[in-house]
């Protein structure tokens, strides 16, 4: 006889479904829209502030690492996630033209870098400057990029400081998820 295995899994009221599909979730936040995949095994549906995960009780793994990743999403479209970089030189800044960083980096050009459209970049001065995102892999992904820019001058101390690493901003959350289990 087939178990089946039922999961309630509540959620903040900040958050709004936008769209639940087959092949995945669009979830709305504060700070940004995220989309989930939903893997085929699992039947979702959806009641106020509440998801029911239905499937067979040996597909439970998937249903638990649903709900980490339904968890992680809800943070990260309620809080973001940012990066602070600063330039270290005497020659060096950068100015924002547009949806382009420009960098000065003591070289004898320029170096210019296209923000995506799904982070955000403001500067707090011409040395400074600060990269907001939903995704904390876009956003460390974008500050790696900038960085390998120009490699870190050892003997000089010049080159590219990073003050905030998106991946810690993440462990110092608060859990908004609650999950009951129920059997039948």
């Amino acid at each position: 006889m087939m178990q089946k295995y039922n999961q309630i899994i509540y959620y903040p009221s900040s958050i709004t479904l936008l769209a639940i599909q087959p092949e995945g979730l669009l979830i709305q936040g504060s700070k940004g829209i995220a989309f989930l995949k939903i893997n085929p095994k699992l039947k979702i549906q959806h009641s106020s502030l509440c998801l029911h995960v239905n499937t067979h009780s040996l597909y439970k793994p998937f249903v638990l690492t649903f709900a980490a990743e339904f968890e992680k999403i809800i943070y990260s479209v309620n809080n973001g996630f940012f990066c602070k970089i600063t330039l270290d030189g005497l020659a060096y800044k950068v100015e924002k033209i547009q949806n382009y960083l420009i960098f000065w980096l003591g070289l004898s050009h320029t170096i210019k870098y296209k923000i995506p459209e799904t982070t955000k970049i403001e500067l707090e001065s011409p040395r400074t400057f600060c990269i907001y995102g939903v995704d904390a892999k876009e956003v460390t992904l974008i500050s790696d990029q900038i960085m390998r820019l120009k490699k870190k001058e050892i003997y000089k101390s010049k080159g590219f400081i990073l003050h905030e690493n998106p991946k810690k901003s993440w462990y110092s959350s608060i859990n908004p998820v609650k999950l009951l289990k129920k059997k039948k």
